[in-house]
């Protein structure tokens, strides 16, 4: 009741798992384009509870510049520097908090989404991901 106008689409294959419906909460499946959404949405929930490596759910959403509220799992993905660029949530009760922020808060929300477009632009750009990759082609270097 915080943000009586919220709701939440849920986007991709986890919508299987859920066999009953949610008040305000659509669930659309597994999408070719998420641009609509990414565009529509006030911010992105991220609750990872396990996983390993870069979670690019987190990346791409920062890349739309939304501010995202993310576990301690999708924190512990970003590199350092980039801890500003998202809103944590460790418990169900500080998600929750941070989520309800995040939606009624329109400066911080604005902060930690650019804070998210830097950190990606910063960290996760064409260069970052395949630099070293594309030096050892160039070099000869990659065996086959």
């Amino acid at each position: 009741a915080e943000a009586p106008g919220a709701s939440l689409d849920v986007c991709g294959s986890i919508g299987r798992r859920f066999k009953e419906s949610y008040p305000k909460t659509v669930f659309h499946g597994r999408l070719d384009d998420l641009d609509p959404y990414y565009g529509a949405a006030q911010a992105v929930v991220v609750p990872l509870r396990v996983g390993s490596g870069l979670e690019i759910k987190l990346v791409e959403a920062m890349a739309y510049g939304k501010a995202c509220v993310v576990s301690s799992r999708g924190l512990a993905a970003l590199p350092p520097g980039c801890a500003g660029a998202v809103m944590p949530g460790e418990d169900a009760a500080t998600f929750a908090r941070a989520v309800v922020r995040a939606l009624t808060d329109d400066a911080l929300r604005r902060r930690v989404g650019q804070n998210a477009l830097a950190c990606v632009r910063e960290h996760f750009n064409p260069q970052k991901a395949h630099g070293e990759l594309i030096e050892r082609l160039r070099l000869g270097m990659v065996r086959r």
